[in-house]
């Protein structure tokens, strides 16, 4: 007589083995990350629930995980971290990923992530989709309350700072300074049915808002680092003394401009001197708007040429490519081909070498490291914005 059945389940062994292996990770590598001032309050909720966090830094996924150090989460994630190799495998020994189309949400993601529910897994959302540029969060989903109302799990909202000053989208290397993870609420599933989906919306952007201007000297006077500019084109890209489009690089701690020879610098705080603007947020709105102008005079040719990689990614084929944007044609050129923004049906940047985009030939990812990719998505979108 067999006193002892073992578990045949694969998909309940595959959640014992992952737990097994966070929990053989999670507490040492905890007390190293607080060493260096990065703290995450657990959440007080056992059972399956949804948590929404701010999202500023590609390595946030990892700041939140520490606030589950007995059990880990599945992350709702860019599909794109499924095809990234070792990151891809050390990822998933660990976590459950449920891929999503980037900046949408796909009804295969909402099953998914009604399916790891039910089998009493918490969820990780960054419902903003997009990591902030300025350190000013940005609004989240306008479904993201319907989906919520949905899951019928408490919801948690969580709030990261620092995350954006240790490492800013533009940046390849960390910085000096503090991450701090808290639990703003918990809204158990009696509450959330009495809400509307519009007032869920609105609570989770409140609770999980963050600005960096906001923030007590004492603490931006605990960041530092050097080589504060370095690659900070990536994001921002027109001369706001000159107005020219492309003619800015970081150098050292100084931003400037090839055309008429400005400058300014950056601190560890993100603040600008010497320029027109004391923070990039402000940088960013007057930006958009002189992107605006260049789209509609469509003036300008050939700008921020790169060589990268093209991918078909339903054919998986690749081929060595030369792209440009040409704002005269309103079109992503690549060799002898025009591809018209408003043929893209979707486009997107991942992280900062990577750019996504669907036609009605298919799903394509262009892969450049040295290569500015931020123009391209915000002209598509304007583009797009004034064919509505």
């Amino acid at each position: 007589m067999k006193l002892f059945h073992k578990n045949t389940d694969p998909q309940k062994q595959e959640a014992q083995r992952k737990t097994r292996a966070w929990r053989s990770l999670s507490r040492p590598v905890a007390l190293w990350l607080k060493k260096f001032h990065n703290t995450q309050e657990q959440v007080p909720v056992e059972g399956p629930f949804l948590l929404i966090a701010n999202h500023a830094s590609n390595l946030d996924p990892v700041y939140v995980a520490f606030s589950s150090p007995r059990r880990p989460y599945a992350f709702v994630a860019s599909e794109h971290l499924l095809r990234l190799g070792f990151v891809t495998r050390l990822l998933t020994r660990y976590f459950t990923v449920i891929p999503r189309p980037k900046a949408s949400m796909a009804i295969d993601t909402i099953r998914s992530i009604t399916k790891t529910l039910k089998q009493g897994d918490p969820v990780v959302l960054f419902a903003e989709g997009d990591n902030t540029w300025t350190g000013v969060s940005g609004s989240i989903f306008p479904a993201t309350g319907k989906l919520v109302k949905m899951m019928k799990v408490p919801l948690v909202t969580y709030r990261l700072e620092g995350n954006f000053l240790t490492k800013p989208r533009w940046a390849d290397k960390k910085r000096p300074g503090f991450v701090r993870g808290s639990v703003v609420h918990v809204y158990q599933t009696e509450e959330i049915a009495k809400m509307r989906p519009e007032e869920i919306d609105r609570r989770i952007n409140a609770d999980i808002y963050v600005d960096i201007r906001q923030f007590p000297q004492a603490d931006l006077q605990r960041f530092k680092g050097r080589h504060l500019a370095e690659h900070v084109e990536r994001g921002f890209f027109i001369c706001p003394s000159c107005g020219r489009i492309g003619t800015l690089s970081g150098q050292g701690n100084r931003i400037l401009c090839g055309g008429c020879r400005s400058e300014m610098t950056i601190d560890a705080a993100c603040r600008l001197h010497g320029g027109p603007f004391a923070d990039l947020y402000a940088w960013e709105q007057w930006q958009s708007d002189a992107l605006r102008t260049f789209v509609q005079e469509q003036k300008e040719t050939r700008l921020f040429a790169a060589e990268g990689m093209l991918t078909d990614l339903a054919q998986e084929k690749q081929e060595p490519v030369s792209f440009w944007m040409d704002l005269s044609r309103q079109a992503l050129c690549m060799g002898d081909q025009q591809i018209q923004f408003s043929a893209i049906s979707d486009m997107s940047m991942v992280q900062t070498p990577r750019l996504l985009f669907t036609t009605d030939q298919g799903y394509f990812e262009i892969h450049s490291k040295q290569a500015v990719l931020r123009p391209y998505v915000l002209a598509w979108q304007e583009v797009h914005n004034r064919m509505e």
